[in-house]
């Protein structure tokens, strides 16, 4: 990708650390210096004023959704098709998105 723009940058989180957490939701990962706010209206950090085709980029971390655990992790990694770990085909104990962080990403465009 930084071949064809090399302004562009795709982060790595280990969302299984986080998990670990008392509270999740406490991430430094959703402060402005880095995601920018987990609730409500972005106003802060590089995703700030987002606009999406439902309106503006807006968070609820942690209400219908939780991180990826180690376990998570380890279980994903035995399959081997991506229709192995999403929906509608994937058994549950491999989705990615039975509660979990992939969908509330995955729900900005719907």
């Amino acid at each position: 990708m930084r071949n064809i723009d090399n302004t562009v940058s795709l982060p790595y989180w280990d969302s299984s650390l986080d998990n670990e957490m008392a509270n999740p939701a406490n991430t430094i990962l959703f402060s402005k210096e880095f995601l920018g706010k987990g609730f409500g209206q972005v106003p802060t950090g590089p995703f700030a004023n987002w606009a999406t085709p439902i309106g503006p980029l807006t968070r609820n971390i942690g209400s219908d959704s939780r991180l990826f655990s180690k376990e998570n992790v380890k279980a994903i990694l035995t399959r081997c098709k991506t229709s192995e770990i999403t929906r509608p085909t994937a058994l549950q104990q491999y989705s990615l998105n039975v509660g979990m962080v992939a969908l509330t990403f995955g729900s900005v465009d719907r």
